[in-house]
């Protein structure tokens, strides 16, 4: 299953952008708050492929057409690394 944007004006966030987004967040809290790294390890980078931000928007890079269990095995993956 993947994910679309829905909604009157497109605007809207879909799921997979969202589950990204926080992954990425928890990700860069634990490599750079708590392990005081200014980045993340290539292993643990390589699954964040995209910025997290579209710079001309402001808003999350729509990262649509990528399957929900991919996007879940991210989230999994930020809150089960260590």
């Amino acid at each position: 299953m993947t994910d679309r944007i829905v909604g009157a004006d497109g605007n809207e966030n879909a799921i997979g952008p969202l589950i990204y987004h926080i992954a990425e967040a928890e990700m860069g809290w634990l490599w750079g708050n708590i392990k005081g790294l200014s980045q993340m390890p290539p292993d643990i980078l390589a699954y964040f492929r995209f910025e997290p931000v579209d710079q001309e928007t402001g808003r999350l890079t729509s990262i649509l057409g990528i399957p929900l269990a991919e996007q879940l095995a991210r989230l999994e993956k930020s809150r089960g690394c260590s």
